[in-house]
């Protein structure tokens, strides 16, 4: 009468879960360009820029000696 409880946990699991997403699903098989875009080494130097870059706004908008809009 009474449903398994180890087999609705699973079904919920199931149905709650989703897959990881991943732009690279959409990137085309062959090519350099792709090449590129899909490397770990691209990734982490884009993480890098981006930290740089938000380090460069903290230093200027400290340093800044203009006035405020």
């Amino acid at each position: 009468v009474l449903p398994d409880v180890e087999t609705m946990k699973e079904q919920v699991r199931e149905q709650t879960s989703k897959p990881q997403y991943n732009v690279a699903v959409y990137y085309k098989q062959k090519g350099f360009t792709q090449w590129i875009a899909r490397h770990p080494r691209f990734e982490q130097a884009t993480l890098v820029v981006i930290s740089l870059n938000a380090l460069w706004i903290w230093i200027d908008t400290d340093h800044n000696p203009g006035s405020m809009l």
